[in-house]
């Protein structure tokens, strides 16, 4: 085994000397002598042979040090990055709870501030939610990326809630229901961004899809608001059939008119 420990003593030797190399070079040699033993038991007596076979197997220890460096940054990295989130958080809750508790002493209205802890905590949630999605999007595999759409609609009906908690509780908007429906617009405009962000491969007939529903939500929110007249503001749905319609014809001709470039390049010679 005295030619394996100068091997690894003379390849560390690159490396300045740190608590880091000491722990590296106490696991290899844990590592290489329970290796040597292994052979040992499996027949194999000749020490130059056992040597030779494990230096073999660690031909490299400098890149092995250098990987071994890497991991232990990342996951520093990823501890401080966890301590960093978690102070943040804390912060942010004692915060919103010193608000509650100044703003209700001040106005004495308990029965309507509660609402700020509350949408405090929704907002919180909807906000760790958009961690996966930007992870999960990254990743190419269909579970996946379907896994991200799915929690997209939840993070829009949470701040959908926030709206309608502020709406009625805090304002006293009698008609506030109507934040769920247009909660519901946003999950279709949400989902028609995402899958043409991520490139999905029929994206078009999600946006087609989600045309004519969308637009029956927006009529029935301005009906109720009396912004249209219920009699008249129906010609949004078979409009919106229109719409549908025009945006197939659209890309037919686009289709269309890529086939013909493709078809008119001359052939290479």
């Amino acid at each position: 085994m005295k030619r394996i420990m100068e091997y690894i003593d003379s390849s560390l030797t690159a490396f300045p000397k740190s608590k880091y190399s000491e722990k590296f070079r106490q696991n290899l040699i844990e590592e290489v002598t329970e290796r040597a033993n292994d052979i040992t038991h499996a027949g194999l007596s000749d020490e130059k042979a056992i040597e030779d076979i494990i230096i073999s197997e660690h031909n490299d220890i400098k890149a092995e040090y250098k990987e071994y460096v890497k991991e232990l940054n990342a996951s520093k990295n990823k501890r401080r990055n966890f301590l960093i989130k978690l102070f943040i958080s804390v912060i942010y809750f004692l915060t919103v709870l010193c608000l509650y508790f100044v703003i209700s002493s001040a106005t004495k209205a308990w029965s309507v501030t509660w609402v700020l802890p509350v949408c405090s905590v929704i907002v919180y949630i909807s906000v760790i939610l958009f961690i996966p999605i930007a992870t999960l999007s990254k990743k190419s595999t269909l579970f996946v990326t379907q896994t991200a759409r799915l929690i997209l609609p939840f993070i829009v009906f949470n701040y959908s809630t926030v709206a309608f908690l502020i709406f009625h509780f805090v304002f006293g908007f009698e008609k506030s229901w109507l934040v769920f429906i247009a909660g519901v617009v946003l999950m279709f405009v949400a989902d028609g961004i995402y899958v043409e962000i991520t490139a999905e491969r029929f994206a078009i007939f999600f946006h087609l899809l989600y045309i004519v529903p969308a637009f029956t939500m927006l009529y029935i929110i301005f009906a109720v608001l009396n912004i249209i007249p219920w009699g008249i503001g129906w010609v949004m749905i078979p409009g919106s059939l229109v719409i549908v319609l025009a945006v197939i014809v659209i890309r037919l001709i686009m289709h269309n008119r890529a086939d013909n470039s493709l078809g008119e390049e001359e052939p290479e010679l």
